[in-house]
């Protein structure tokens, strides 16, 4: 700056006393007496040029004198520029001047965009249709581009492919499990597709905390430009932190608990050719926790997952011995009801769903995948003393309570009952003939037309009285009816079921050899 200043005429002295705005005046002057030198224009010597009205000569909003000198070159297409009159001519004339002088056919910076551009693989004809704005974004996008290769040799940013990468997904998956998305995880690394994609288009770079051994996360996402040109491009906090309005566009160090609420957020476009229905997607809920709550609920799960069968006692295999001991260790407590081992050689469903540490208390496997040990709230009855033999015992007591969960077969396997049932019903259902079903019809028709007459004769209230009553009965005996066909699909016609019924009434009193099903 010393050296700019004193080429233009400016004491050292007063270099440094410039203000900053002082000094951008001075850096924007030098480039101007370089433009001009390369015009072969001097303080001692001008130069005639021509000029084709690149600012079509009017006002140019700087109030400096090149407003006079745009109109001399209305006039006459050319003039003797001076050096004065140049220093106080905008940069972007000087570079038209500089253009048509050395018979380019674009300026300096139209020609640094189009070498930029088609250095990243796009024709000269797109080049040179690309509007001054995508030129520059042109020249921006190559040195994203060259920066980022560069940091990928230096293994600095971690690309799709790298062992890197994998492990920091492995990482994103574990923190998914613990904000309650088993869901999401498991199609970041399922083996059945359909997959997402996603983590195959984005790279990090990790950031280690100079206060702590927390990992940061810079974290960039493969986009395209122009149809062709692909770059990583960095995600600002604007977009990880969900605020689209915000106006500072700061490149941000995200931990992965930030990462994963993104994931959420987006999860309708991330996971969009995932498998998931749309509804589904926007159905999906989390667990109610803060990022600090999740990062600490995902150091829980990473120890969990990581050390199972060495750490923590479960019913992994290397392990099942010592947990097997322990829980009849805590069933011979006075306090315990749990049933741990059964007569039928079945593990009760919480069996596969806690483990045990011996530092550290008890941990619960929830329906979201998550791993909540004995500081989460997970059990409402026993909130307090998981760590401790009497409390273990009583949160076994109060998993023993629940109804094992019904599992995605069952669930089928009784579906499955359930239509083989209808389909044996609607086979031997006997269909009403045309006359009855005629008679039928006539009687609900008719019916309706008799009802003012009925209250008519009966009086409002105890009209109503004879209403509802009917109707509750007419309902009641409607599933009652159902439900005896559905037991015996042999009786099909009202006789045959009131025959049955009133031989069951009489052998039930005389004690006769009727049917031992207590329920028909």
């Amino acid at each position: 700056l010393l050296g700019r200043c004193e080429t233009l005429g400016c004491p050292r002295d007063k270099v440094q006393r410039l203000t900053d705005e002082e000094r951008k005046d001075y850096k924007q002057k030098y480039t101007k007496h370089l433009a001009l030198q390369k015009l072969g224009v001097t303080k001692e010597r001008g130069r005639t040029v021509g000029y084709d009205g690149g600012d079509d000569g009017g006002d140019d909003g700087d109030d400096d004198s090149d407003d006079d000198v745009s109109e001399s070159k209305k006039k006459s297409g050319t003039f003797n520029l001076t050096y004065e009159e140049g220093m106080n001519m905008t940069l972007k004339d000087l570079d038209l001047l500089l253009t048509k002088v050395s018979g380019s056919k674009w300026t300096k910076a139209q020609g640094t965009g189009i070498t930029c551009a088609m250095a990243m693989g796009m024709q000269l004809s797109e080049a040179e249709a690309m509007s001054p704005d995508d030129l520059v974004r042109a020249r921006i996008i190559l040195s994203i581009k060259k920066g980022h290769e560069k940091n990928v040799k230096r293994n600095l940013v971690f690309e799709s492919g790298s062992q890197k990468h994998a492990e920091i997904m492995e990482r994103i998956g574990v923190v998914l499990r613990a904000y309650g998305l088993k869901k999401l995880s498991d199609k970041l690394f399922d083996s059945s597709p359909p997959l997402a994609t996603f983590p195959t288009r984005w790279a990090f770079r990790e950031n280690p905390e100079k206060k702590s051994s927390q990992l940061r996360y810079t974290l960039f996402e493969n986009v395209t430009w122009k149809g062709d040109v692909k770059y990583y491009k960095r995600l600002t906090n604007d977009i990880l932190e969900g605020n689209p309005d915000s106006k500072k566009k700061e490149k941000v160090k995200s931990t992965l608990a930030l990462i994963v609420t993104y994931i959420y957020r987006e999860r309708s476009k991330l996971f969009a050719n995932a498998g998931f229905l749309p509804d589904e997607l926007a159905g999906m809920s989390h667990k109610n926790i803060t990022t600090k709550e999740l990062g600490h609920r995902a150091r829980v799960q990473k120890d969990v997952e990581e050390n199972m069968g060495t750490k923590f006692l479960s019913a992994n295999e290397t392990t099942r011995v010592d947990f097997d001991k322990h829980l009849r260790a805590l069933q011979k407590e006075k306090e315990a009801t749990f049933q741990f081992e059964r007569k039928s050689g079945e593990k009760p469903w919480w069996y596969y769903r806690i483990c045990v540490a011996k530092t550290s208390g008890m941990y619960y496997l929830d329906d979201a995948g998550s791993w909540l040990g004995p500081t989460h709230s997970w059990l409402s009855e026993q909130e307090l003393g998981k760590r401790t033999l009497q409390g273990q015992v009583a949160i076994l007591n109060a998993l023993d309570k629940y109804s094992d969960p019904v599992t995605e077969e069952e669930e089928e396997e009784e579906e499955h009952e359930d239509q083989e049932r209808r389909e044996v019903i609607s086979e031997n259902l006997q269909r009403a003939t045309v006359a009855n079903i005629t008679m039928n019809t006539l009687n609900y028709m008719l019916v309706p037309l008799s009802m003012p007459a009925v209250f008519k004769a009966a009086g409002w209230k105890f009209g109503m009285v004879c209403f509802v009553s009917s109707t509750v009965w007419s309902y009641w005996t409607g599933r009652v009816i159902g439900q005896a066909y559905l037991k015996h699909p042999d009786l099909k016609t009202y006789p045959e079921m009131a025959a049955e019924a009133v031989t069951r009434f009489i052998f039930s009193f005389g004690g006769g050899g009727g049917d031992d099903d207590d329920n028909g």
